[in-house]
């Protein structure tokens, strides 16, 4: 017998009373989500074809070392038919304008860059520069470790951008004036992890708020001349057409937590994503309690995930024990229509779709002993 806790065509009631024509549908839709398209071959026999073959369809180039930079520009002045081939681009710590290259790749659905030191040539230059009129959309765009010129310029190479994850982004001590901003970005899913206030302002000044759907904030840790209630601020500016929002609140002492975002006037928010670190500190709790009671009313499922290296089933324990339940959830019972409380445990280099948790009914009795009725009827330990 399959696990409760493994997707197979066991458990999905259904699932295989779906036509062939549809099950092809859904796997098409997935586009880049590679961890969705393995979950779906590995579904049953039917779901397999279809999701190995767009597994496979997908062309990476990788751009790591000197060489590679060289070969790729070689390439796209001589090698056309390759380059129309190319799905998915990932550049790292290059020193060319990679614009160029962008724009050579018709079919580019997925691009990635890393630590990127292209040289700002001041204002003058940025004022000089227009972005060109594009129709082309990007499913995935994720940059760590670029200047906030070059993330505004490849927003503007493209018309709408599915899912935009940015880390550690380079930063001023103002946010430039010189930035043009012709029109404003299209993006879905947004994920900002480790980002300072310049770039969270130029964020809200740029998005367009209507389209943002889902949102995924992670702030490590505040510098000295940063405000503790930008992340509030940040939200309150670009969310109030979210429908999901996903929040990691860090175990690390900070002087100045940052103030986490109100979120009681979202009523479109169905669905919320909680992270804590494992110990909680007390000013990590009051931060917590502070957004969980300020969630809407209207939610309807919220996952908490607990982080924390663990080694074995008596540290799960002891982890589960550490975390004040009772108190984190206080404010939960007035969300009438709350159907799902998910519980999680990622340990360090966890790769698993199911976490330890889920495994664990002495972790399990722990956490269930802390909730109240009304909420121990709907948790999920997943």
């Amino acid at each position: 017998m399959a696990s409760p806790h493994v997707i197979t065509s066991q458990n999905v009631p259904g699932i295989e009373q779906l036509p062939q024509e549809l099950v092809d549908r859904i796997v098409d839709q997935l586009g880049p989500d590679i961890r969705a398209l393995k979950i779906c071959a590995l579904l049953s026999r039917r779901w397999h074809p279809r999701s190995s073959r767009n597994l496979s369809r997908r062309a990476w180039l990788h751009v790591r070392s000197s060489d590679d930079q060289a070969e790729l520009m070689r390439s796209v002045d001589e090698q056309q038919a390759f380059l129309g081939k190319i799905s998915c681009l990932s550049l790292a710590k290059i020193k060319f304008e990679p614009l160029h290259v962008v724009k050579a790749l018709p079919r580019l659905r997925e691009l990635n860059i890393t630590d990127c030191d292209i040289p700002w040539d001041g204002p003058d230059a940025v004022r000089a520069w227009r972005a060109e009129p594009t129709t082309r959309t990007l499913s995935v765009l994720e940059m760590d470790s670029v200047h906030l010129i070059l993330a505004h310029r490849l927003l503007l190479a493209f018309s709408a951008v599915d899912t935009l994850r940015i880390r550690l982004m380079g930063f001023s001590i103002s946010l430039p004036d010189c930035l043009p901003s012709p029109r404003p970005h299209l993006v879905k899913k947004l994920e900002v992890t480790a980002l300072a206030r310049v770039p969270l302002q130029y964020l809200s000044a740029t998005l367009d708020s209507s389209a943002l759907k889902s949102l995924k904030v992670d702030i490590y840790h505040l510098r000295q001349f940063d405000h503790p209630a930008m992340v509030h601020d940040f939200v309150q500016a670009i969310g109030h057409g979210l429908c999901e929002y996903h929040h990691v609140v860090r175990a690390v002492p900070l002087p100045d937590m940052p103030a986490t975002p109100r979120l009681s006037t979202f009523t479109g928010v169905k669905s919320v994503t909680l992270t804590v670190e494992i110990p909680v500190v007390s000013k990590q709790l009051q931060a917590v309690l502070a957004f969980v009671e300020s969630l809407p009313v209207g939610l309807r499922s919220i996952k908490v995930v607990c982080r924390r290296s663990f080694d074995g089933e008596e540290a799960l324990v002891w982890a589960m024990q550490a975390v004040r339940w009772t108190t984190l959830f206080q404010g939960l019972e007035r969300c009438r229509q709350l159907s799902r409380l998910e519980i999680r445990a990622e340990p360090e280099g966890w790769a698993q779709d199911a976490s330890p948790l889920a495994f664990s009914p002495a972790a399990q009795a722990v956490v269930l002993g802390a909730l109240p009725e009304t909420l121990r009827r709907i948790v999920a330990f997943a």
